[in-house]
């Protein structure tokens, strides 16, 4: 287990940490992984078993310039942040069933919202910040929350006299559109 209490850490070089099966971010926390991809567990497989623990004041924050298929688990309260110079984030089949309830909050990045992203995030929050684009898949897509903060929500084309899109998001709990978005 590596803790992480009140810190602030850049991972730059992949083999610099290994063999951990979880990582615990707490009190205000701060973990960025810069163009690398953590894998967990003894076999970097990111196994049942191994997860990213991120409580409601700390930040897993991701930044690439590739596009991110995040695997490895995630629980807690806290927030993802992705950046990935307008790249593709999407969840992986490990996230499905993850106790994740924070936030994902994107910037300069594109997700699709449908399917696994959608089962990820279906107790969480999704936040689109500056450059970010969700576009979503056919038909009501359930997730926790949407917050808006300069990023777009694609609901697909309208054709002349149809009046509301037939793709939508349904959120559980918080949908915050007083922030400036499209």
């Amino acid at each position: 287990v590596l803790s992480l209490d009140n810190s602030v850490y850049v991972l730059k070089n992949i083999n610099a940490l290994t063999g951990f099966e979880s990582i615990n971010l707490t009190n205000g926390s701060i973990f960025t992984e810069e163009n690398t991809l953590l894998a967990l567990g003894d076999n970097a497989n990111d196994s049942t078993g191994t997860v990213f623990n991120i409580d409601a004041n700390s930040v897993l924050a991701l930044t690439n310039t590739a596009g991110v298929a995040f695997r490895s688990h995630l629980n807690g309260t806290g927030t993802v942040k992705a950046d990935l110079s307008n790249q593709i984030f999407s969840f992986t089949d490990n996230n499905k069933e993850d106790a994740f309830a924070g936030t994902l909050d994107l910037s300069n990045s594109k997700l699709g919202l449908d399917g696994i992203n959608t089962q990820a995030l279906k107790a969480a929050n999704l936040k689109l910040s500056n450059g970010s684009v969700a576009t979503l898949g056919a038909g009501q897509q359930n997730i926790g929350g949407l917050v808006f903060n300069g990023g777009t929500a694609n609901f697909g084309e309208l054709n002349p006299g149809v009046k509301e899109a037939s793709n939508m998001i349904h959120t559980a709990n918080t949908l915050d559109i007083s922030g400036q978005g499209v």
